[in-house]
């Protein structure tokens, strides 16, 4: 090939450079096998992510179940060496703690606990002698 017959093209602005390139027929985009890649790869990112979000959730509630759990065992022995040592510094010592952070009458009502004062003198008696 014989370049010397060949005119080199002027260009007189940017514009001119970005027009002579847009009207090449080399020029136009098709998806490359690299773009599909690219579109693939992120299709299984979104779905790995999706995967390790439901695994984290499937955890944390693992997690507050076990906790659950634990408290309820924890409390049921609690309650059975109550009932067999009445007299013990356990039991004595849980009682003191439920009576003073058992604060809600719902809650007391499980403990057939009456309902703590809540305004006037006795209240104010009853949080002056149970504060710690």
């Amino acid at each position: 090939m014989n370049l010397t017959h060949v005119q080199p093209q002027v260009y007189k602005t940017g514009e001119d450079i970005f027009n002579t390139l847009e009207a090449a027929p080399n020029n136009t985009h098709t998806p490359s096998m690299n773009d599909e890649r690219i579109d693939k790869l992120l299709a299984k990112k979104a779905k790995i992510d999706a995967q390790l979000k439901d695994a984290r959730a499937r955890s944390r509630t693992q997690k507050r179940k076990d906790d659950t759990r634990r408290k309820i065992i924890t409390g049921a022995l609690a309650l059975q060496h109550a009932e067999m040592h009445p007299q013990s510094d356990f039991t004595k010592t849980m009682l003191d703690l439920i009576h003073k952070h058992v604060t809600t009458d719902k809650d007391r009502t499980l403990f057939d606990l009456e309902p703590l004062p809540s305004s006037g003198e006795a209240g104010r008696q009853w949080k002056a002698a149970n504060k710690k």
